[in-house]
């Protein structure tokens, strides 16, 4: 029943939460626990990590949600469903961009940025934390968030010059990954907590969507078209001299 999925929902994520934190179960409001675990001593933590959160908590089909969904089509719990999004948010293309896009802050902290963008732009290297699928112009996600960490007094380094010299050298846009690398710069926050908090907040967004997947959907069967030799033609896959 959607009330019994709801109560149950807002367990996994009680329980998710505090094991991250190493702390016991709350019913205290999320931002307010983390700030607290995590950031205590910061007057702006409760409010960044809130709206962190909540820029986080959904965002359509992406993989992880994806993954979550077709658990649930197959009759999986939300417990199960759950699990299976934790699994692909770990990706280094999805949730783990988070710790690839920190260890750019961190490899800029005493750095001037633009000798250090050419450089890598030289090499052909990539920036994580910046392009995405969908944001062709920009992620809103990560404006919105270094924006009130601009307010908040983050160094305007990271807010404004890096994302401008990476775009104007690359073309790419800075994406909710770096953003959230920042966050956990500014606020002095521990490592790895970039999945970890990408994690707290994309599970209400799984849950809901493997709650209506459980409510309202079908097995979700995608299909495939071969696309390979045709069968019975020799296939050439390399020559003897």
């Amino acid at each position: 029943a959607p009330d019994g999925r709801a109560m149950v929902g807002a367990r996994i994520v009680r329980l998710l939460v505090a094991t991250m934190l190493n702390a016991e179960p709350s019913a205290d409001p999320l931002h307010q626990q983390v700030a607290k675990a995590w950031a205590a001593d910061n007057k702006h933590a409760p409010d960044l990590i809130r709206r962190a959160l909540v820029l986080l908590a959904d965002h359509e089909l992406n993989a992880s949600t994806f993954t979550a969904r077709c658990a649930a089509s197959t009759g999986l719990n939300l417990y199960d469903a759950v699990i299976a999004g934790l699994a692909a948010l770990k990706g280094p293309k999805h949730g783990g961009a988070g710790v690839l896009a920190s260890q750019l802050v961190k490899t800029l902290i005493d750095r001037d940025v633009e000798p250090m963008v050419r450089e890598r732009v030289a090499l052909g290297e990539r920036f994580a934390g910046f392009g995405h699928g969908v944001y062709k112009r920009g992620d809103p996600r990560a404006q919105s968030l270094l924006n009130a960490l601009s307010r908040a007094g983050a160094p305007r380094k990271f807010t404004r010059e890096v994302p401008e010299r990476i775009a104007e050298a690359t073309g790419e846009f800075v994406n909710i990954d770096y953003a959230l690398a920042v966050l956990v710069h500014a606020l002095r926050l521990p490592a790895g907590s970039e999945l970890a908090l990408f994690a707290m907040a994309r599970s209400v967004g799984w849950i809901a969507h493997a709650s209506e997947q459980l409510q309202f959907g079908k097995l979700i069967r995608p299909r495939a078209r071969y696309v390979g030799p045709a069968p019975g033609r020799r296939v050439v896959t390399g020559s003897k001299v």
